[in-house]
């Protein structure tokens, strides 16, 4: 039961995060003007997730090619990295998705998913 709790907690963090991201470019839509946000968001975006993947290069892609390193070599990553790249998957997520780029959110979700499972199991063992 908790780690439902935990589980769609992590599920209403991603949707927040996302929101906020959004929000950010429908307001800088309004100051700014589409035709110039539409040029400058992508950039910044790009930006933003260039130096998250510097810093967790797991969070680059979908998330669909990492997740068998996550799931086979957890406690060799450790508990903090895992968790570290959980949150900042989320971000690159709401990042991507807030500003313009393509893409889904299936497997992203996913692959934070299998981060917070492989925490479950360090911490707990189960």
């Amino acid at each position: 039961m908790l780690f439902g709790i935990i589980s769609g907690c992590l599920g209403l963090t991603c949707l927040v995060i996302m929101g906020v991201f959004r929000t950010i470019n429908q307001r800088m839509e309004l100051r700014m003007g589409k035709a110039k946000a539409t040029l400058v968001m992508p950039v910044v975006g790009g930006l933003l997730i260039g130096l998250i993947g510097v810093a967790f290069p797991l969070t680059f892609g979908d998330g669909s090619l990492q997740l068998k390193y996550v799931v086979s070599n957890a406690s060799e990553f450790g508990r903090d990295y895992l968790i570290g790249t959980m949150i900042m998957k989320m971000l690159a997520l709401g990042i991507s998705l807030g500003f313009g780029f393509i893409g889904g959110q299936i497997f992203p979700i996913i692959f934070v998913g299998a981060c917070a499972g492989a925490v479950a199991n360090l911490v707990s063992g189960v």
